[in-house]
């Protein structure tokens, strides 16, 4: 943070913002204990700025931050703490967005679905996975403008978490057919020109997903010996590589 501040001023860079990007990389590393505090004092100052100067951009990053802790919240099995923080994220966006459009709305619900889904809770997971789909692909949706991070991030996570509660509720064949989706859209974003940043996502975030679905193929083919499934496991095979 001292960084950014040597190289702008607070008029120049909004550096609670920094800060809640700091807790959120935090979180992605696996410290949680240390995000957890993090976001908790930026949670304090947003709080405060509401009160200060009730913006819609204050409001949003103060949600955005309650979206955070529920994330954290939720790895650190503190479930009654991670729900409030849902219910007031859901509150603050509510009065912004009442028809529940927003990109954020749809991070909302793929953290409450994450949530869900940690604690057995498979049905609700799936429908709160499936309420931010709504959000992100609605009817009519031009794909060419979606970018890899923000929106399209949330459509291949909410999709990934989809088929994996189908799987361990087994519904394989309903699993199956949200990979096939999945990896139709990537198919259709790779050929595209991306940037670095957009490149390095798909290969991070992508390749996980199609070794979920290799190997759920694959068990099933073991199990059943059924042809479909092990040529599905080579189709996904295929396209992890190109």
């Amino acid at each position: 943070r001292g960084i950014y501040q040597q190289l702008a001023s607070p008029a120049e860079i909004d550096l609670l913002k920094v800060d809640q990007n700091i807790g959120v990389a935090y979180a992605r590393t696996g410290n949680f204990v240390r995000a957890e505090g993090h976001l908790q004092r930026v949670l304090k100052h947003y709080k405060a700025l509401v009160q200060q100067k009730p913006s819609a951009s204050n409001w949003e990053n103060l949600a955005e931050a309650h979206i955070n802790l529920l994330l954290v919240r939720t790895h650190l099995e503190a479930y009654r703490s991670a729900n409030e923080h849902f219910v007031t994220a859901q509150t603050l966006l509510l009065d912004l967005y009442p028809q529940e459009q927003s990109s954020l709305h749809a991070e909302l619900y793929y953290t409450r679905a994450y949530n869900l889904e940690h604690q057995g809770k498979r049905s609700e997971a799936l429908q709160a996975c499936q309420k931010a789909l709504m959000i992100l692909l609605p009817e009519g949706v031009n794909e060419d403008e979606l970018e890899v991070s923000g929106k399209l991030e949330y459509i291949m996570k909410s999709l990934a978490l989809q088929a994996n509660i189908q799987a361990q509720q087994g519904e394989i064949e309903a699993a199956i057919q949200t990979y096939q989706i999945f990896s139709k859209r990537i198919s259709s974003y790779r050929k595209r020109e991306l940037n670095d940043w957009s490149k390095y996502y798909l290969v991070q975030e992508v390749l996980p997903v199609y070794e979920d679905a290799i190997e759920l193929c694959i068990k099933q083919y073991e199990q059943t010996g059924a042809d479909h499934f092990l040529a599905q496991a080579y189709a996904f095979n295929t396209r992890q590589m190109n």
